[in-house]
């Protein structure tokens, strides 16, 4: 109970009053190895000391002023206008009795009148600004040696040293009023010792120039009157600087513990969102473990039992690179951080699960970077449209790049962009890939992709322009070598070939074939890579066919691990593991072949939902396929007398908060991630378009729910064209 009202209902100055602060035990909280100056008391690093101004001086908000700093405030101004009201008084009542000549009564009323107009304008300006607040202390100093100086000089034993009068009789008791505003002024600069020492020092040095050579009183009274004065102030001294230790020990104790709960979280806040697999959870824990391990080392003498405890870091330490590098199971709690139930059930079905693991040396020749921008002026001589190659440079340039006009240009996309590729970084020559061989096994991957609203050739293809997009704007081309170049191509045309239109949750719950055959793991994207490789065992296909077999082995492990990242169902897996590596631990390091498959995974996983960060009519084009495709799942399931999935059933799904939740809880988390890790100018932007299309969405979907009933803004249409999106039987 003790610690607890220490914590939250005593505040720290109140802490330091010998009473509470034996009442509490704080003593055997006391650390004297805190960053402090011994001579001044101030904390070392002024951040720390600005800090603990504002402790003392301003509430828990940081907005207005403590309550104990107001309380002191309304005391000492009460008490001290009273006091310099009744000296007022007293003056001209001195001088009505002929104690007081004309000159002194104007000088105390001058004077006293001064300090009244000064004590008003600083209650005025602390009022009115924090920033008064804060440096208040700093106000109240100067205005105690004010009021000091005048209480010294304007005693009459010092004024008659002026004029050279000796007949004062009766006098104002100022060397007590002196002695009494200094024990006060204590409260309002809360026993900051160096505010307070430049007090004391300027009184006593001012009271003895002042009195020891004006004073005409005897010299065995001022001689005892200065060291009642000296011992008084002294003591005064020496109990401002035990309380102000006290208040900086109580202040670094509370301040330290503040700092390792956020050094614990720090690296949490950098993300958008508020998905955390354990994985993450755990490095966090691992650094709050270390953050109390260096706060503990801070209070011990012994070297030994401090090298144990620097080992006992070094160990933390290993835990949370292995954490963040192993394959500890990531899966997440959605419950507490998506509110809408719709948003949930939705990331329930499709997001979560209902590895190929190798080691490898990065084989560093010419890289992509060096590949880039190769010139083949007998691009496409068949097609007869001259543009298209211009049209083709904007691959991997212009985000907006349009997929469509391919399609409607030459009836092919897949084809036509690997084709483009494969010569724009002369591949087809360095592996020495017939022309034939290449356009059949494009071909091959073309025509197999289906007549799906949104997963058709035509994605393929654009997916493949996002993921180059990504490569050609970061540093990730600066580390790709010709196999990997073709690798990744290969898996970004590829990665959703012959998806049936539906969910692998769908097909595990009729019990479809491929389900069967893939044993419901990773179902569409384990068909995808088998689909892949089983064209290249066509006759005329294999354009792997003069790679080497190191190449080869590769080349199959990055198509496999790049295809398998796009499972849905182990989306927050893998954003876990990259954003752990990526943004958590900072440790990528793209000359090792694991770090690099992970950020080729992360990479096509962003390329595979890119419309969600396109410009918004491209986006608003590619949410009306998808939500026909789902649409269409939904119009199965029913006439299978299946639960309809999430957001698949046409008569009720809203699409404007739909979309807006897919967004925000799927799209939003990876890109922030994927732009921490790849701060570029060109990367920046797509994560800007997708807020604009949160936006977007958003405002459609409060706009929709204000003008019209809830059941008329679901519905799609699509014209007939458009529903195969270039796609191909």
């Amino acid at each position: 109970m003790i610690s607890k009202i220490t914590e939250t209902e005593l505040n720290i100055y109140r802490q330091s009053k010998p009473t509470i602060y034996n009442l509490l035990d704080n003593a055997k909280f006391e650390n004297q190895n805190i960053p402090i100056n011994p001579n001044t008391l101030s904390f070392l690093d002024r951040a720390i000391e600005l800090e603990y101004t504002r402790e003392m001086y301003l509430n828990e908000g940081l907005s207005k002023m403590s309550d104990e700093f107001k309380l002191s405030l309304t005391y000492f101004y009460t008490v001290n206008t009273v006091f310099l009201l009744a000296l007022l008084g007293f003056s001209i009542l001195m001088f009505s009795s002929s104690d007081y000549s004309r000159f002194e009564m104007s000088l105390h009323i001058g004077i006293i009148l001064g300090l009244l107009l000064l004590y008003f304008l600083l209650l005025y300006l602390i009022t009115r600004s924090k920033r008064y607040i804060i440096l208040s202390k700093n106000y109240f100093t100067v205005l105690a040696i004010l009021v000091n100086t005048y209480l010294i000089i304007c005693d009459s034993k010092v004024l008659s040293g002026f004029n050279s009068s000796k007949s004062e009789t009766h006098y104002l008791p100022h060397t007590l009023i002196l002695i009494s505003f200094t024990a006060v002024i204590r409260n309002m600069i809360f026993d900051d010792f160096l505010c307070y020492l430049i007090i004391v020092v300027h009184n006593i040095g001012f009271f003895l120039i002042f009195n020891l050579t004006l004073s005409h009183a005897n010299l065995y009274n001022k001689l005892c009157e200065c060291a009642i004065l000296i011992v008084f102030l002294c003591y005064q001294l020496i109990e401002t600087h035990i309380n102000c230790l006290r208040s900086k020990i109580i202040f670094w104790r509370k301040f330290s513990e503040e700092r390792t709960v956020i050094d614990g979280v720090d690296i949490e806040k950098n993300f958008t969102n508020e998905f955390e697999t354990e994985t993450e959870h755990l490095i966090f824990l691992c650094d709050k473990i270390k953050n109390d391990i260096k706060q503990a080392s801070k209070a011990i003498i012994y070297k030994d039992v401090k090298q144990k405890l620097k080992e006992s870091i070094s160990d933390i330490m290993k835990i949370k690179k292995i954490a963040g590098h192993g394959t500890i199971g990531a899966p997440v709690i959605i419950e507490n951080h998506v509110k809408d139930q719709e948003d949930r059930e939705f990331i329930e079905q499709n997001y979560r699960e209902v590895s190929l693991s190798s080691h490898g040396e990065y084989h560093k020749s010419t890289t992509f970077i060096n590949l880039f921008d190769h010139k083949n002026n007998a691009l496409f001589p068949d097609y007869g449209v001259r543009q298209l190659s211009s049209v083709l440079e904007g691959i991997g340039k212009n985000w907006s790049f349009d997929i469509w006009f391919v399609q409607e240009t030459t009836g092919c996309s897949i084809t036509i962009v690997g084709q483009y590729l494969f010569a724009k970084f002369n591949l087809r020559k360095r592996f020495k890939i017939s022309e034939e061989a290449l356009e059949r096994y494009l071909h091959s991957l073309e025509f197999h992709y289906k007549d799906n609203p949104y997963h058709n050739a035509c994605h393929g293809g654009d997916v493949m322009h996002s993921l180059m997009y990504f490569v050609t704007s970061s540093d990730i081309q600066k580390f790709l070598n010709p196999i990997e170049t073709m690798a990744c191509i290969i898996a970004g045309l590829a990665h959703d070939v012959g998806h049936p239109g539906v969910t692998s949750r769908y097909l595990i719950q009729t019990r479809d074939p491929l389900a069967i055959q893939f044993n419901d793991i990773s179902v569409l994207e384990n068909m995808h890579c088998s689909t892949i490789y089983q064209f290249l065992m066509k006759p005329g296909h294999n354009i792997f066919e003069w790679v080497d077999t190191d190449d080869w082995t590769l080349s199959r492990r990055i198509i496999i691990e790049m295809v398998l990242a796009t499972d849905m169902a182990k989306h927050f897996e893998i954003l876990g593991r990259f954003r752990t590596r990526a943004c958590t631990l900072c440790d990528l390091n793209l000359e090792k072949i694991d770090d690099k498959l992970l950020v080729l995974a992360t990479g096509l996983k962003c390329a595979d939902i890119g419309h969600s960060a396109k410009y918004n009519d491209l986006h608003q084009k590619w949410s009306k396929f998808v939500m026909e495709e789902f649409f269409k799942q939904g119009d199965l399931e029913k006439s299978k007398k299946l639960p309809v999935s999430m957001y698949c059933d046409r008569a009720t799904t809203n699409i404007a908060k739909s979309q807006a939740g897919f967004l925000r809880n799927i799209c939003l988390p990876l890109y922030d991630a994927w732009i921490k890790y790849n701060n570029t100018e060109a990367i920046n932007k797509t994560l800007e378009e997708l807020k604009k299309n949160i936006e977007y969405w958003d405002s459609s979907y409060k706009n929709r729910r204000s003008t019209q009933p809830a059941t008329t803004d679901n519905v799609i249409s699509l014209m007939p064209q458009e529903s195969f999106g270039g796609s191909h039987g």
